[in-house]
């Protein structure tokens, strides 16, 4: 089991890093599609339901610095993934909305295992000049934390 680290980020972006903000963060459309077609059994209704919602937006790791699976073990992975993106899981259950991306300003909460997802952030401050990340990070169980931001 491991120790969970608390991050907090803030991604700022001007007009211009809206676009690339999108590309990063992965459309969930087709998955809501699916959630509402399973409850009402019509392609036709759920896809005029989904019409009518905003676009939503995931943060997800393998998106900004992807790590392929291919037919590697797991321990491989496990490297690869920490080698990559600095915690050796991908984050869970950030959804953000269209309205949020287009304020030019996004927070995120969210815990990694053992370690802050340092390369990912990085990575992504480095995209463009038009994106800005910051960020903080907390693990109590070893006691250390961090601030994040232009000092990569």
């Amino acid at each position: 089991m491991p120790n969970w680290c608390l991050n907090e980020v803030r991604i700022d972006f001007s007009d211009e890093g809206v676009d690339i903000i999108k590309k990063l963060f992965v459309e969930n459309k087709n998955r809501e599609e699916e959630e509402v077609y399973q409850i009402f059994g019509s392609r036709l209704v759920s896809h005029l339901i989904i019409s009518f919602l905003p676009n939503t937006y995931k943060f997800n790791f393998n998106k900004i610095i992807p790590v392929p699976l291919g037919d590697i073990d797991d321990d491989t992975i496990i490297d690869n993934r920490i080698e990559k993106w600095g915690t050796k899981w991908d984050v869970d259950d950030i959804e953000l909305d269209e309205e949020d991306i287009e304020e030019g300003e996004i927070f995120l909460d969210f815990e990694t295992a053992w370690s802050p997802p340092l390369s990912v952030l990085k990575h992504l401050d480095n995209i463009s000049d038009y994106i800005d990340v910051w960020g903080f990070y907390r693990e109590d169980g070893c006691q250390i934390c961090g601030y994040m931001h232009n000092e990569w």
